[in-house]
């Protein structure tokens, strides 16, 4: 659900950032407010956020998503991906990235991105 704050955040507030990175994001279908019949998300997914906008607010976005992610479809990661016209940094291993020993392979894309 981090990805999808950070987007209605920028949605929002509309500040300009230098970068956005989004791990295992959901795409911008108002289904996924569908989920588990409902009573996951509803909220989140309210309306459609116009991406078109929030692509003038930050000089670069990174989906990073696993095609093996068990939570969020790696498909969705794709569709975000397009629709902010985004760099997609492809795993095939890390599933949902919530375990402890993926923090080096976010690590390692953070130095990269950053360059520190």
């Amino acid at each position: 659900m981090g990805t999808r704050a950070v987007l209605l955040y920028l949605d929002k507030y509309r500040p300009k950032v230098k970068m956005v990175i989004l791990i295992s994001a959901f795409s911008n279908r108002l289904e996924n407010g569908k989920r588990n019949d409902g009573e996951a998300y509803p909220d989140f997914f309210k309306y459609k956020i116009n991406t078109s906008k929030i692509q003038l607010l930050s000089e670069k976005f990174i989906v990073m998503h696993s095609n093996d992610d068990d939570s969020i479809p790696y498909e969705q990661g794709v569709g975000i991906t397009k629709d902010l016209d985004a760099k997609l940094i492809t795993f095939s291993d890390r599933g949902h990235f919530y375990k402890p020993e993926n923090a080096p392979y976010i690590l390692e894309v953070l130095r990269k991105e950053l360059n520190f």
